[in-house]
């Protein structure tokens, strides 16, 4: 029911943390979906254009700062094609994970 991304920082840091290479493939459609009050949840009210996808992006940023992920190489693996549908294929969630993974200091971020 619940999809928690934002988890995926700790892990990220405890890995940075050993001083190897990191990379991270994200086999998901990106949809972040918890409750709570800090939390965001596409499900219910995924972003509606890039620059809400940026504010949110920014607005999250101090949460998750705490991690130290280092740069990381991150591939996205979306389990649709690009061109599909944005009911399938929101371009702005994938838009607010790259902002927030820059914004955290990811140098590399691909999307398959």
């Amino acid at each position: 029911q619940y999809t928690d991304i934002w988890a995926s920082m700790s892990v990220l840091s405890k890995a940075n943390e050993s001083g190897a290479e990191v990379r991270a493939y994200y086999l998901s459609d990106m949809i972040e979906s918890m409750k709570g009050g800090q939390r965001r949840d596409f499900h219910r009210q995924p972003p509606r254009s890039d620059k809400e996808a940026e504010t949110w992006a920014k607005e999250d940023l101090p949460q998750l700062e705490k991690f130290r992920i280092g740069s990381p190489q991150i591939t996205l693996v979306l389990p649709f094609a690009p061109t599909a549908s944005s009911g399938q294929n929101n371009p702005n969630v994938t838009y607010y994970w790259q902002t927030l993974f820059q914004a955290m200091g990811v140098t590399s971020l691909e999307e398959w």
